[in-house]
């Protein structure tokens, strides 16, 4: 999910490069330049509250919009720039978040159905033991040569 959020991030940052008339939040956003950090400040405080299910202001003309509805219409409007860079692969785990919700959603879900913050953390202990010992396993593979 780290990788897709960085070829995600590199891809939008790509896309302002290629046409910054019609991407560049301080060129063609309806707001200025202290209206848009205010803006951005006020966006990340409403995500890390309520990640993909929170509401946000669009930085071109400050209308409420849905986190998750917004990151589905950016990797929609992105896809023929990851194609052409060779990133579409590289986005794949972002449509499985916004099936699924990030990890921190999903443990919230799961408390909010009336298990134990200590059974939820036992649960992802071993969850991520498991996924270290494949990933060691599969490094001692020729496998991982392609890697580099």
């Amino acid at each position: 999910e780290l990788l897709a959020v960085t070829a995600f991030a590199e891809l939008l940052l790509q896309r302002i490069l290629d046409e910054p008339e019609r991407h560049d939040p301080l060129r063609c956003s309806r707001l200025g330049p202290a209206e848009l950090a205010a803006l951005a400040d006020a966006n990340d405080r409403a995500a890390a509250r309520s990640s993909l299910e929170s509401t946000l202001c669009h930085w071109r003309d400050g209308r409420p919009i849905e986190a998750r509805r917004w990151l589905e219409r950016e990797l929609a409007d992105l896809a023929p720039l990851a194609a052409e860079r060779g990133l579409a692969t590289a986005l794949q785990p972002l449509e499985t978040l916004l099936e699924r919700g990030n990890q921190a959603m999903r443990w919230l879900e799961r408390h909010r159905r009336g298990e134990s913050i200590a059974a939820i953390m036992a649960s992802a202990t071993a969850e991520l033991a498991e996924r270290e010992t494949q990933l060691t396993a599969w490094l001692a593979t020729d496998a991982s040569r392609a890697l580099g």
